[in-house]
């Protein structure tokens, strides 16, 4: 549930719940208040299961916005689409953009024990960001790569030297997306996939703004191409690229620059060496295995919507707030999650973060006086599990996106006067 426990304060729930249960323990836990380190030990090497992990910081939006009824919604509209295009596996794709750049975060190496600094030589302190746009269809093929550099101008010769034949490269002062450069992404993807009204496909994507131009929704609708958005916060588990290939893809990717650098000593890496390790890279993440992994653990290809477990629900439990989307008649009602654990409404597919009480931990006296009428008094009743509080939504900030067929046109319409969204001014 992202809510881990640190050493001490497992530490600490052992020696309350030997306190509070009568059980034998050393004299020496009173003193400090938790079980010693030998305990501590002792209980890794009892459970060969556990271990001392790093985690990744995980945003409240993200934990929460993976629910029930998010997930539900995702599901009808892609179950939707396909009934009503005939959607092959060849048929289906995924678009999303990663960022590369000169100081990638270096491999680990062999150092000396008890040494407090090991150093990595890097290109230089800061590195210039390029975004690359990645397509991947769900038969395992995939498109060659585009590149948006932070330039103005496009200088092929220097830019797209050691790219793949065939690949495609943009500019913007930023190197970020824009509704612009989108455009000619979708210019792109049409020559390459040779769509048509007669002979549509279906693009799946996030809902960044610059993904949802007007015009880049009516070149879709002129040329065959159905797009189908994602929930906010939830590609990392419905997004194929986030699951199966972006990973390899920066590992690869970081290994290629570390490479170059220690055969080159004292050469320098900018945006124009770019290219070619992205290709290099590129061809080994983006495998047929890998990229079909991608969309059947997602659950798109082979469809799956019962793919996900009330496990991996379960974080979103600390949320008691209704979602914000307005519920439509074919879509699932939200459920309440049938674990163990204290029910509460799962919701909270809003793009912004939850308030969340601390963790609330229960004075041993309480817990005490209440254990004559249990038998055992279980870790929840020392340490409960967290649940989140209602907030009042702020209307300030980016506005809230929501998975939707973003090329019906009533669909659309609903979405941009809910959210109030202004037609997009290009920005060049």
């Amino acid at each position: 549930m992202f809510y881990g426990l640190t050493p001490k304060s497992t530490r600490k729930l052992a020696y309350e719940y030997a306190k509070i249960n009568n059980l034998q323990y050393p004299k020496t836990w009173d003193e400090r208040k938790e079980a010693g380190q030998d305990w501590f030990s002792g209980f890794l090497r009892r459970n060969p299961n556990l271990s001392l992990r790093t985690p990744e910081p995980t945003s409240l939006a993200r934990m929460t916005a993976f629910n029930k009824h998010t997930v539900g919604v995702f599901f009808n509209k892609l179950e939707e689409v396909i009934k009503r295009y005939n959607f092959r596996p060849n048929e289906i794709f995924n678009l999303d953009e990663t960022g590369v750049t000169t100081v990638p975060r270096s491999e680990k190496i062999i150092g000396k024990k008890g040494c407090k600094q090991v150093g990595q030589v890097t290109s230089r302190e800061r590195g210039e960001l390029v975004t690359q746009v990645a397509i991947i269809c769900s038969n395992g093929n995939a498109l060659p790569p585009i590149w948006i550099f932070p330039r103005v101008r496009l200088d092929e010769n220097r830019m797209m030297s050691g790219a793949p034949p065939g690949a495609l490269g943009l500019t913007h002062p930023s190197g970020w997306m824009t509704s612009g450069n989108f455009i000619k992404v979708l210019e792109f993807f049409k020559e390459n996939v040779r769509c048509s009204k007669e002979k549509p496909v279906l693009l799946i994507m996030d809902n960044h703004e610059s993904h949802l131009s007007v015009e880049g929704l009516s070149f879709c609708k002129d040329n065959g191409i159905v797009i189908l958005t994602l929930p906010p916060h939830t590609s990392n588990k419905l997004q194929p690229l986030d699951r199966s290939v972006f990973g390899p893809f920066k590992k690869f990717f970081s290994s290629a620059v570390q490479s170059l650098m220690n055969s080159n000593p004292n050469a320098l890496l900018n945006i124009y060496s770019l290219p070619a390790l992205c290709a290099s890279a590129w061809d080994r993440a983006a495998t047929p295995e890998n990229i079909k992994s991608g969309f059947r653990a997602a659950g798109i290809s082979p469809f799956d919507k019962d793919i996900y477990s009330e496990l991996d629900f379960l974080p979103s439990a600390v949320s008691d707030r209704p979602m914000p989307e307005p519920q439509e008649p074919q879509s699932l009602p939200i459920e309440e999650s049938s674990s163990p654990l204290p029910q509460t409404p799962i919701g909270g597919g809003s793009s912004k973060s939850t308030d969340l009480q601390p963790l609330p931990q229960t004075p041993l006296a309480d817990v005490i006086a209440k254990s004559t009428d249990l038998q055992v008094i279980t870790p929840e009743d020392i340490r409960p599990l967290p649940k989140g509080k209602i907030r009042v939504e702020s209307n300030r900030g980016r506005k809230n996106g929501r998975c939707m067929i973003a090329t019906d046109t009533p669909e659309n319409l609903s979405w941009r006067r809910e959210s109030r969204m202004q037609l997009p001014r290009e920005e060049f």
